[in-house]
This record gives C-alpha cells, sequence and structure tokens, in this order.
C-alpha cells in the first residue's frame, strides 16, 4: 500500500535504491577515455562456474564496473521463517570480487520464473502464505488470497506481496535485509556498488500488470487491472470514505446513487476501464481518478 512508508520504516541500511531485475548480457565495449560507467546482470542462477567466471573476466577486459545480483527471496529464506542461508551467494559474490568487479545486490522479493526470459523458478516461501491468516487489516484477514494480487478476471498473483498487505508484512523485508547485511556488511562493504529492492512482479513497479494468468493482457497489452481482492477493496472504501466523509458525497461526488458503502468498489468490467464511450466513462470521471490516481498517490 505504500512503499514509501516501508521505505521510510526500514531498520537496515541500503545504499541506494532502485528497481530492478536482470541476467548477465552481452554489452558494447566503452571507451576507456568514457566517464560512463555501466554494470552487467548475473543469471538469474549461476549453474556452470567455469563460464560465470569466464564471463566475469571478459566482462571486466571491456570496462563493465559491477555485476547485480538477484538474491532471491525464496532461495535464502524458503527453508522457513528467519532462517537464512546465504551459502550460494557467498560463492558468487566471492568470484565477482575476485575478477574485481563490484557487486550490486538485488532484494529479489519477488517470484523468478514464468516471465520472458527467464530459465529459473524461484517461488516466495511458502511459509509467508499462512504466517498472516490471523492478521487484519481494514477487517479482512490477511489469508493467502488478500495478499495476492487478485485481477479484474479473477485471477490470483502467486509473484509478489499485494502492496495492500504491506504494513503487515514489511517486517519480513527488513529482516531480509538486515539478515543479508550482518551477513555480508563486513566482507563486502567496498565492493557493493548499490543495494536494489525488487518492487513487484518480475521485479517491476508496475500496475496494472501484464501478469500470464490473465488473458488477453500481455506486453504490449495495457496488462489487466490488480485491485479486486477484499483487502484492495476495502481499503478503497476507507479511501473514500476518508475523502468524503460520507456515502452521499461520494454519490454526489461521483454522480451515483450507490445505496451501501459495499458497493464502492472498482468497475466490474475493469478491463474497459481505460476505454470512454458512451455507456462508460470511467477513467476520465471523478469515479475515475479517485480509482486511478487517488488510489496511486495513497499507496
Amino acid at each position: 500500500m505504500v512503499l514509501k512508508k516501508f521505505f521510510k520504516s526500514m531498520g537496515c541500511k541500503v545504499i541506494s535504491l532502485a528497481i530492478a531485475v536482470g541476467m548477465l548480457m552481452p554489452v558494447t565495449t566503452f571507451a576507456e577515455t568514457t566517464h560512463f560507467t555501466a554494470n552487467a546482470m548475473a543469471p538469474l542462477k549461476v549453474i556452470n562456474w567455469n563460464e560465470f567466471n569466464n564471463q566475469l573476466r571478459k566482462a571486466k577486459e571491456i570496462g563493465i564496473d559491477a555485476i547485480s545480483v538477484d538474491v532471491w527471496w525464496g532461495d535464502v529464506e524458503g527453508v522457513a521463517d528467519n532462517q537464512f542461508d546465504f551459502s550460494y551467494y557467498d560463492r558468487v559474490f566471492a568470484a565477482i570480487k575476485a575478477a574485481d568487479l563490484d557487486i550490486v545486490p538485488i532484494m529479489s522479493f519477488h517470484q523468478c520464473g514464468g516471465n520472458v526470459g527467464d530459465n529459473y523458478t524461484a517461488y516466495l516461501p511458502r511459509w509467508i502464505w499462512t504466517k498472516y491468516e490471523n492478521t487484519s487489516i481494514e477487517g479482512q484477514y490477511l489469508n493467502r488470497y488478500n495478499l495476492k494480487y487478485q485481477s479484474s478476471q479473477g485471477n490470483f498473483c502467486n509473484e509478489y506481496i499485494s502492496l495492500w498487505a504491506d504494513e503487515a508484512i514489511k517486517n519480513e523485508y527488513i529482516d531480509f535485509m538486515n539478515a543479508f547485511e550482518d551477513h555480508f556488511g563486513a566482507t563486502y562493504k567496498n565492493d557493493i556498488q548499490e543495494l536494489n529492492i525488487s518492487g513487484g512482479p518480475a521485479g517491476e513497479l508496475r500496475y496494472p500488470s501484464y501478469n500470464n494468468h490473465d488473458t488477453n493482457t500481455g506486453y504490449p497489452n495495457k496488462g489487466a487491472m490488480q485491485c479486486y481482492s477484499n483487502l484492495a477493496k476495502a481499503d478503497f472504501r476507507v479511501a473514500m470514505l476518508t475523502k468524503y466523509g460520507s456515502l452521499q458525497s461520494i454519490n454526489n461526488a461521483w454522480g451515483c446513487n450507490l445505496s451501501s458503502l459495499n458497493q464502492v468498489t472498482p468497475p466490474m468490467d475493469g478491463d474497459n476501464f481505460f476505454y470512454s464511450n458512451g455507456a462508460h466513462n470511467y477513467y476520465e470521471s471523478q469515479y475515475g481518478k479517485d480509482l486511478w490516481n487517488g488510489t496511486m498517490v495513497h499507496w
């Protein structure tokens, strides 16, 4: 619900903040006289270590400064809550440092697999889906469904915890990053160029989303709206009641005749939200502004 609030409240040290995802890919050689710097992306998972070491040497030769590495939440903390295994990254970071390159860790709190270019799969920790079942936000218990985005087509996204649940689960991210700092801080404090944090499915802070579980929403389509979970709808109702003060005032602003706050919801035909015609004018209406722009600012 609020990456801004989350970032402000983080208890760990972050060198710099960006949103990214990637793999080691070929790049153009840059002249030695240029002041331009470039980073390359490591494989989603290193399988062939000889090949990886050769790639690192080549990267150094052509002027690459640093290698970004996805630190998969599901791989590191997948066994149990607060049980962290960074052994794979001990080897990856050591190889990068041995090649005289800096390291750009990506705190990858999203699923790997199922997106373009993915040749590895790492799911979110299984325990996260049940840990908060007795916790509620806006009167909604955080079961496995309310922790997920739900699209206008009724499908749930397993790739990332919904931003509407951030207030409850942000400590999971803080614990993970503090564990990362405790494990690597002393050894690599002079070798980490920056720290990136993934912000959504495929590591991207994108909304609406073009997840492959929805139909006719593939890139570069606009995607399907993802604000249909009970938690998302409850948040919208609270935001509108806070803004307007009463259901009658909401009706006046939107030009409608709702009889219950339960009717304050995203559009039933969300796939048409961005298309205005004689029957619907969602996006350009006050309702559309409240739903789209207002909730974006609220997050």
